[in-house]
């Protein structure tokens, strides 16, 4: 080592390729972080789009209010008010996502809003 405190001994070529391997190192490191940073931001994205995706297609069924009758579950008003390519399960969604149910129980005597049923009316008078 030399009074400025660099290594004299070994050559030139040695210690620029320690350097190298430092950069690269250190490159290695940021791309793995930008990488990781990119998959956050996609995922997020993702997550996002489903949920608005989801909350459109509930909000574009036409609704009614009725009546929750003694015994009535949420799965017996889906039943009883079937959407057109929905499961009785995404219905049962549906309704309590329309009625701010987080637990997912309806009481008796309640009024809640359902899908309306104007479209299965339509289809027996088209027949």
């Amino acid at each position: 080592m030399n009074s400025s405190g660099v290594l004299t001994t070994g050559s030139r070529f040695e210690s620029s390729s320690r350097c190298r391997a430092r950069r690269r190192h250190a490159d290695t490191g940021f791309a793995a972080l930008s990488e990781t940073l990119l998959l956050i931001v996609l995922t997020a994205l993702l997550v996002v789009s489903v949920v608005a995706t989801t909350r459109t297609s509930y909000t574009s069924v036409p609704s009614e209010r009725t009546h929750v009758a003694a015994g009535e579950s949420l799965w017996a008003l889906a039943a009883g008010h079937p959407v057109a390519g929905l499961t009785t399960e995404k219905t049962a969604d549906l309704i309590a996502s329309m009625n701010g149910l987080a637990d997912g129980r309806v009481e008796a005597g309640s009024v809640v809003r359902v899908p309306a049923q104007a479209n299965s009316g339509l289809a027996l008078a088209c027949r």
